[in-house]
């Protein structure tokens, strides 16, 4: 596999994230979601992630879009603001290379400079 490049999702991004995320609702597996949602319905969701507490990162893999990442807070009380909740989406043409793996390592290797001790599924 070529190296993976992790960028902070933009909104152009969002159409992207969106699609992967769709990609999953089928399968019941990833998402509780049970219908696909819409770039509109995922722009609040979007907004609320800042790249300086709870960033969403695009995984690129050979110049494509390959995946994303993002880390939410996990529960609003004041003692869990250092646990974030991870979630790792990759685009069905591009799963079975590893690529998760590394996604999760990287918002590990991330998560002290934004404070965060503790990563939850």
């Amino acid at each position: 596999m070529s190296e993976v490049q992790f960028k902070l999702a933009t909104k152009e991004d969002l159409p992207f994230i969106v699609s992967v995320y769709n990609q999953t609702i089928a399968s019941h597996i990833v998402t509780a979601s049970l219908q696909p949602v819409t770039v509109e319905q995922r722009l609040p969701w979007f907004k609320a992630h800042k790249p300086d507490a709870h960033p969403i990162w695009v995984a690129w893999l050979d110049d494509k879009r390959a995946g994303w990442v993002s880390l939410s807070p996990y529960h609003p009380r004041a003692a869990y603001h250092i646990t974030s909740e991870i979630s790792i989406y990759i685009d069905r043409q591009f799963q079975h290379l590893g690529l998760g793996t590394k996604m999760v390592q990287y918002a590990e290797q991330k998560a002290p400079s934004l404070e965060i001790k503790n990563i939850v599924w």
